[in-house]
């Protein structure tokens, strides 16, 4: 049975587990970067690393917006009935949850990524449909 300092110069993992443990201590250094994220979201409504993958912080974000603009809205253009509107609303929400799913990358277990794809572009396209053709009546 090797002995501890045989074992620590011969474990590949021993390496690994240091650095994950030095990452703990930049605690404070990763907390002021979440602060001042936290900031630039409340100043300007998006903090830099959201760029880094906009279309995902795009997607989820604006899914967010229209579920509440459902959930909130009061009235809808004169041209279209109230349930009309709310179907409508409906497909745009429908539509962004699909683009948030795309934009996951969460197809783990699909046997064809296109089956898995095709679905969801389509539910993208209605929703994209009705979102251009409604944009200028998102008013409560």
């Amino acid at each position: 049975m090797p002995n501890y300092v045989q074992w620590r110069v011969s474990n590949s993992w021993r390496p690994f587990c240091d650095r994950w443990w030095l990452h703990w201590l930049q605690a404070p250094r990763l907390l002021w970067w979440d602060l001042q994220d936290a900031w630039a979201r409340a100043r300007y409504g998006y903090a830099p690393g959201d760029i880094f993958d906009l279309c995902s912080y795009h997607a989820g974000v604006t899914r967010g917006l229209m579920k509440e603009f459902l959930d909130r809205h009061h009235g809808h253009p004169l041209y279209l009935e109230p349930e009309e509107y709310k179907a409508k609303l409906e497909i745009i929400l429908d539509g962004w949850e699909a683009m948030e799913t795309l934009v996951s990358d969460d197809w783990v277990g699909v046997k064809s990524y296109e089956a898995w794809r095709a679905p969801l572009e389509e539910r993208w396209r209605n929703g994209m449909k009705e979102f251009t053709e409604l944009y200028v009546s998102f008013w409560q």
